[in-house]
């Protein structure tokens, strides 16, 4: 599957805004707040759905790493 930049994306490593709301520990308006800001990275659209982002870029986000442990 592609997104609108033409990338490669898999589903599994896809969140919705309540998966990154809960991973977090923010609400779903803190997130809408930090993308519009550009403080956390803008979600990918896929067709009609709604936004999704890239697990591996919301864990960088939070300064951890693919397995969830601290970036060193």
């Amino acid at each position: 599957m592609k997104n609108e930049a033409g990338d490669s994306v898999t589903i599994a490593t896809l969140m919705t805004k309540r998966d990154v709301a809960r991973l977090t520990q923010l609400s779903t308006r803190q997130i809408e707040v930090l993308v519009s800001r550009g403080d956390l990275p803008a979600p990918i659209r896929l067709g009609t759905q709604s936004p999704r982002w890239r697990r591996p870029e919301v864990l960088q986000f939070l300064g951890l790493d693919s397995a969830g442990g601290m970036m060193q």
